[in-house]
């Protein structure tokens, strides 16, 4: 899993990776959002988790290999997204407990390893 130095939620979502690189989903964008809670949570979450992937072309790999079988053989961080194999280095999960959003404290974000499922936040 990629270190994350630090989550700043002073301004939105802010994540700092050890490496220095910093990914935002901005506090603008989230109070600013027009759609339900879920759509927003879907919108951050996805945001936030493009930064933790890895895209390889599904032509790069042999046709027997186990991502090319039809239906392919898929780990649990791993992907089809058209002719790319998508792989997670880490999986994040943005959960909204008041909307619409006024305050930073109205929401939260896990970062694992595994796939989030569940109510975590609870």
């Amino acid at each position: 899993m990629p270190a994350i130095k630090s989550i700043d939620f002073s301004d939105g979502i802010k994540l700092i990776k050890a490496n220095g690189t910093v990914v935002e989903f901005p506090l603008s964008q989230i109070t600013a959002y027009n759609g339900t809670k879920e759509e927003l949570e879907a919108l951050a979450t996805t945001t936030l988790q493009e930064f933790f992937e890895v895209r390889f072309r599904l032509n790069s790999y042999e046709a027997d290999h186990r991502v090319r079988q039809d239906p392919p053989v898929l780990r649990e961080n791993e992907r089809i997204d058209g002719n790319w194999i998508v792989i997670s280095t880490m999986f994040l999960a943005v959960h909204i407990f008041n909307f619409p959003v006024t305050a930073t404290s109205d929401y939260t974000i896990r970062c694992s390893r595994y796939p989030i499922t569940g109510d975590w936040w609870l």
